[in-house]
């Protein structure tokens, strides 16, 4: 749904789902966001806006296999995610469609 060359408007607030509105880690400082990103811009500014984005336009099934490819999924037993980078992780867990 992107390629190295997509650019998202980060205005600071994605709200693109109905009750779902969720502030640029910058926004309660500065009142914006960080205008014109591309992937690499994201990644270094850790745009939270660029990420919700990417997600929503991945929809439900996309984005979790591809959260299951990097290791964000629970388990089948309900064993923690882990990326497999050796840093200290408080893993969360990105729902599947079969837990829905």
């Amino acid at each position: 749904v992107i390629n190295k060359n997509t650019t998202v408007f980060d205005s600071g607030i994605w709200s693109n789902l109905p009750g779902i509105r969720i502030k640029e880690w910058t926004f309660d400082t500065t009142g914006r966001g960080f205008g014109n990103v591309n992937v690499e811009d994201a990644l270094k500014l850790s745009s939270n806006y660029f990420f919700n984005e990417v997600g929503y336009r991945l929809g439900f099934e996309k984005f979790s296999e591809w959260a299951n490819k990097f290791g964000l999924v629970r388990g089948k037993n309900g064993e923690k995610p882990s990326t497999g980078i050796e840093i200290p992780e408080n893993p969360g867990s990105v729902g599947t469609p079969e837990e829905s």
